[in-house]
């Protein structure tokens, strides 16, 4: 099944992909960093609700179907053009999204920055390797 020209289904892989990444690096990669750098403890998320996963993973679609409308604009390239495309948005992109959290949170923290811009690189590189493989799906 397609919408505007792209496929459902690989959107959907790809966006489980993407928040599946985002657990492995949220969660278990990064997590004391990340937690360290926002000044936030394990208690600081006790009785948050789960829906705010549900929100995570509307993000993950999010960025799945831009990155099909990407490939798709670029008439579907292989998967090399594919990843390097992406890797590159992400680079680019991502870094411009993720330095909005360096430049205006009060300590700057670098660290932060660069979890974060690595996961947008990673993750959207990686979006892209699921679209082309189910870009005829």
């Amino acid at each position: 099944m397609r919408i505007f020209g792209l496929p459902v289904i690989g959107i959907l892989v790809a966006a489980i992909v993407v928040f599946f990444i985002g657990f492995v690096w949220y969660g278990l990669l990064f997590d004391q960093l990340w937690m360290q750098g926002y000044n936030l403890t394990e208690a600081d998320y006790e009785g948050n609700s789960p829906w705010w996963m549900a929100g995570g993973f509307v993000i993950s679609i999010a960025i799945a179907k831009a990155i099909a409308f990407v490939l798709k604009w670029n008439d579907w390239p292989d998967m090399g053009r594919a990843v390097y495309m992406a890797g590159m948005l992400g680079l680019v992109l991502g870094g411009a999204i993720a330095g909005y959290g360096y430049v205006w949170m009060p300590d700057h923290n670098l660290t932060l920055f660069l979890i974060d811009w690595g996961h947008m690189i990673i993750t959207w590189a990686a979006a892209a390797v699921v679209l082309t493989l189910l870009k005829k799906v």
